[in-house]
């Protein structure tokens, strides 16, 4: 495949931003006034009555937009003009614009999705790049011809004839030849034809233009072009830049030892020195292309002259220099050298112009709202003739681009009218609500937990002088459920189908916040029971006061967290479009979590590992203050909720499952709080309860007292004793008296007491017996009742020994204990 340099008006492209491949290049003064007046027209190029004469109705595209890139030269932007007003107009889309200063990049930038058409592309000139991003990657669609082609060239104004045949030949026939085969490669082989344009002094045009001479060729038996015309022994070629078609006609000098040298004067410049010299008629060969205003096509003759040149004086004929025909072998070895070695001795080829695009605005499926742009932008076909035309109508009066287009819209009807096809209707658009099944439940839910916080506050507060309750610390119980209070009430916030910035900032502290407080005074409380207990605290007081600094730290810390989070990326409400068939379904959510939230759900996960840890340590804590079994279940539940609850719903949000998503983070929330306040507070509160019950039902009040104060007591005299509380020789000091109704102090056999009762009740009038044998039975009875008395009074005499040692050690031991409390902790007494 050859491969060929840039052919158009390419300026700015390695000159100005384009830098790499996304480069989103700045838009030129052209480029920005066609933009501004494509924006801001107030009537449509193409009206309502023309639009209803053909048949056409802009379908209603729900915003659907195509980003079209303009570039810096009069066909290009025509075309892009064309196609982006009928894109709107007659289509329904919105149209974006984008800017280019050529092709180069141009493929990557559709690649990247900073534009998506790009009309008037010289695929050749690229071609290693179109191979890569159309073939290999398919990253970018070749839409089809543009129905115009481009070609670079040389050129000679049409009076070059009448300075022809001024020359002195051998004969005037030859003469007559010569001016006849001006726009021909061999009359330059001719000495007098060299000599008229070596001998041109261009030194005041240069001079008065202020002209830089950029790059120039010369080949060896050439001599360096001098402006002045003193001692050149070739003609001078002005061209553009030497980047565009790189080293071709260098190639074809050589090859055809053409007595050329070549001058690059920059693409104004060359306009300018052209203009200059056809003012003054005065002969000049110059490298070009086209289409463009420059040289706008214009077949005049059967020998290809072709093209009008308008200046500011005058419009002048320019003719196309013939080189030998283009082959493909000509150009097999094409090295773009510019010291002029390669295969080509030809003509430049004519590249035909095409569309690029990107896959998501040509799709297959019939029902995307791009479909219809697809068809389109292939069936998009400007004729060479028609574009030759506008380009001469722009050159020959005073209209822009814009008007060109939109005159050529109006004149050419038959032209585009089947290129428009709006078959797309769009889908229902539906805004989400959540369920109302699901709000009630997550609403239910949010109710039995607010229900439960507040009877768990309630029941404190009514039993504050228990001394159960005291010793889990009113306050810090207290903040306890304040915060699991803020987590449940979060589950009102989620059922919020249309939220707002607030409704969003509350999801995210709410939480958050409560379970730091909840978590922090479940740790200040397991704190100090345990400093207490199995550490010396001499001279320490662990008041609530002073706990309270292991709530507020770790709280102010977390509101430090967020409140940046949220000032550097405040939780603003997103939404998500699902397509299903021929229903649009948008939903309102607030967005996904940020780094601050993953940064606090860390530090949420070291306070619950440190607070099991002090769970764990504190463990053989007297029961009355012990609440390790408790705050490990309720931990388990946390963090087996968590473990399952929060990839759950996070998966369930990431597949658009919302009304899933918002059942199960509000049972998350509100489940995971009631089971966990119940498992803190439910075995005390029914203690307390059942405590309260007895005291006041007067049955088995001492069996109860006796009980609580063996239990509690046992407990103390261990810790007393070790002075630590762990289980080590933990039998060592278990010594519980067991005071039964049918057993004595460490005795293995009962008291037949229902026996003894039976006996003593008894009387002799009930017996039958009136002889000898009532009376010795009677003897008997006697003597087994005061066998039986006489043991009893003694087991009775070896308790109330024991029961009165037991209740000197018990006031000792709580005497101690008293003591020891009211050093460290008055509060909890």
């Amino acid at each position: 495949m050859n491969r060929y340099t840039l052919n158009l008006l390419l300026a700015l492209a390695y000159t100005s931003s384009a830098t790499g491949p996304t480069c989103p290049c700045e838009c030129g003064t052209s480029q920005t006034t066609l933009k501004t007046k494509f924006e801001t027209a107030t009537t449509q190029c193409l009206s309502n009555t023309v639009l209803s004469n053909l048949g056409i109705s802009p379908a209603d595209r729900k915003g659907a937009s195509v980003k079209f890139e303009i570039q810096t030269w009069p066909s290009q932007q025509i075309s892009t003009l064309v196609g982006g007003i009928l894109a709107k107009e007659a289509m329904g889309y919105q149209i974006e614009w984008t800017c280019g200063s050529s092709g180069f990049n141009a493929l990557a930038r559709i690649a990247n999705k900073e534009t998506d058409c790009l009309i008037e592309f010289w695929l050749d000139t690229y071609y290693p790049d179109a191979v890569n991003y159309i073939n290999t990657q398919q990253a970018v669609v070749n839409a089809g011809f543009a129905g115009y082609t481009g070609r670079a060239g040389l050129y000679i104004p049409q009076y070059t004839e009448s300075l022809y045949s001024a020359l002195s030949l051998t004969s005037a026939d030859f003469t007559n030849f010569v001016a006849n085969s001006a726009d021909f490669w061999r009359s330059h082989q001719i000495p007098e034809v060299i000599a008229l344009y070596a001998s041109q002094n261009d030194s005041a045009i240069i001079s008065s233009l202020g002209l830089t001479l950029e790059y120039s060729f010369t080949p060896p038996w050439c001599k360096p072009w001098n402006s002045t015309g003193i001692g050149n022994n070739c003609a001078d070629v002005k061209a553009e830049v030497s980047a565009y078609d790189r080293g071709q006609l260098h190639q074809v000098i050589i090859n055809r030892r053409l007595n050329w040298t070549v001058s690059y004067w920059g693409t104004a410049g060359v306009q300018s020195y052209v203009s200059a010299k056809i003012t003054r008629t005065e002969p000049i060969v110059f490298k070009y292309w086209e289409p463009t205003k420059f040289i706008a096509s214009n077949s005049v003759s059967a020998r290809d002259k072709f093209s009008l040149f308008f200046n500011e004086l005058r419009l002048i004929q320019l003719h196309r220099l013939s080189l030998p025909a283009y082959t493909q072998l000509c150009y097999s070895n094409n090295t773009n050298s510019l010291e002029g070695a390669g295969s080509v001795d030809c003509d430049y080829p004519t590249i035909s112009l095409r569309k690029i695009v990107s896959p998501s605005v040509v799709p297959s499926d019939s029902k995307d709202v791009y479909n219809n742009f697809g068809a389109f932008i292939r069936r998009f076909d400007i004729p060479q003739a028609q574009m030759d035309n506008v380009l001469t109508a722009i050159q020959n009066s005073s209209i822009d681009e814009y008007d060109a287009a939109c005159n050529w819209l109006n004149d050419n009807t038959a032209t585009w009218q089947n290129w428009i096809y709006n078959s797309y209707s769009p889908p229902k658009e539906v805004i989400w609500q959540i369920s109302s099944r699901v709000k009630l439940t997550i609403i239910a839910f949010g109710a039995i937990g607010l229900i439960v916080a507040l009877a768990c506050m309630l029941f404190i507060a009514a039993y504050r002088a228990d001394r159960m309750i005291k010793s889990s610390s009113i306050m810090l119980s207290l903040f306890t459920l304040i915060g699991f209070t803020l987590v449940i009430m979060t589950s009102f916030f989620i059922i919020d189908d249309a939220p707002t910035l607030a409704v969003c900032t509350f999801q995210v502290w709410l939480p958050f916040i409560g379970s730091m407080i909840a978590i922090s005074s479940l740790g200040a409380k397991t704190y100090r029971i345990y400093k207490i207990f199995f550490n010396t605290v001499d001279n320490v007081s662990f008041t609530d006061c002073y706990l309270l600094r292991y709530i507020v730290v770790p709280t102010l810390v977390l509101i430090l967290i967020l409140t940046i989070s949220t000032i550097v990326t405040p939780p603003e409400p997103t939404q998500t479009t699902i397509t299903d068939g021929d229903t649009i379904t948008i939903y309102r959510h607030c967005p996904d979590a940020s780094v601050a939230e993953y940064v606090a759900e860390a530090l949420m996960a070291i306070s619950v590992i440190g607070l099991a840890k002090l769970a764990y340590d504190a463990r053989e804590a007297p029961e009355q203050f012990n609440e390790a079994k408790q705050l490990g279940l309720a931990l388990y539940t946390m963090i087996l909720a968590s473990v399952i609850g929060v990839p759950l719903f996070q998966w369930m949000k990431s597949e658009s499952n919302f009304d899933e998503y918002c059942l199960v983070l509000g049972l998350y929330l509100t489940l995971t709080s009631i089971i966990t306040i119940l498992l803190l507070y439910g075995y005390r509160f029914l203690n307390v309860i059942i405590g309260d019950y007895n005291r006041h039902s007067g049955n088995s009040s001492k069996m109860a007292e006796n009980n609580a104060s063996s239990s509690n007591n046992s407990a103390l005299t261990r810790s007393v004793k070790r002075g630590s509380f762990s289980s080590k020789n933990h039998s060592r000091f278990k010594s519980k008296s067991k005071i039964d109704d049918g057993r004595s102090p460490g005795a293995s056999t009962t008291f037949p007491m229902a026996e003894i009762k039976e006996i003593r009740e008894r009387s002799p009038k009930e017996s039958s017996l009136n002889s000898p044998e009532q009376d010795f039975a009677r003897h008997l009875l006697t003597e087994k009742i005061g066998t039986l008395t006489s043991t009893i009074n003694e087991k009775d005499e070896a308790i109330s020994e024991l029961q009165k040692k037991e209740k000197e050690l018990k006031e000792t031991i709580l005497k101690l204990m008293e003591e020891k409390l009211k050093r460290t902790n008055p509060d909890a007494i």
